[in-house]
């Protein structure tokens, strides 16, 4: 189980109210006694892909607005739809499974062995529920887990690389700067003045 905790300024969330909703008193249910959700599959997915927005060294007021309604929504179709519009449970657990450091030189194989799927089976419902090729699944739980390395070890960015599950060094910076918009130094160098 992942527990997460979305916390934003009440101030936020006014403006973003007032700006799309001002005739609609709460149209998210966000002013309810209950606010705890339990999300799965692609539901919860969506939110981690909008969320890692947030990741990037600037965040505008495009982002917090697009997060705020993407967060909305996903609350909105939780409570409408039923179990069997989820995600399936294999391809939620293998999309989980697949950021153990040791899965991660596997690759889409990988994925697919770790989903008990055929890969074809596996690319048709990744795409159908994540919109997300499998190569993009691995790549982003890689440089997650670069991203994660690079904040609390001493490793060398070729050793990181290697970790995780990249050889080839340049394709790996390639995936950090897309991901992540800086260079592995510069985010290592950024994030730990951040902690301390």
């Amino acid at each position: 189980m992942q527990i997460a905790n979305v916390a934003f300024f009440r101030k936020s969330w006014r403006y973003v109210h007032q700006r799309y909703f001002a005739a609609i008193p709460d149209p998210f249910g966000f002013n309810e006694p209950d606010r705890e959700f339990y999300l799965s599959g692609s539901l919860a997915m969506r939110l981690e892909r909008l969320a890692g927005h947030f990741l990037s060294p600037t965040r505008t007021l495009a982002q917090i607005e697009c997060f705020l309604l993407e967060l909305g929504n996903t609350i909105v179709s939780f409570r409408n739809n039923s179990s069997s519009s989820q995600m399936p449970d294999w391809l939620s657990r293998a999309c989980h499974d697949i950021r153990d450091p040791e899965a991660l030189a596997g690759g889409t194989l990988r994925f697919a062995s770790l989903a008990a799927r055929s890969p074809d089976h596996v690319a048709r419902e990744t795409k159908r529920w994540l919109n997300l090729t499998p190569t993009e699944v691995v790549n982003k739980a890689r440089m997650e887990y670069a991203a994660t390395r690079l904040i609390s070890s001493d490793d060398t960015i070729l050793d990181i690389a290697m970790q995780s599950g990249l050889s080839n060094l340049a394709h790996f910076y390639q995936l950090f700067q897309s991901r992540f918009h800086t260079t592995p130094r510069h985010y290592r160098l950024r994030e730990r003045r951040i902690v301390s």
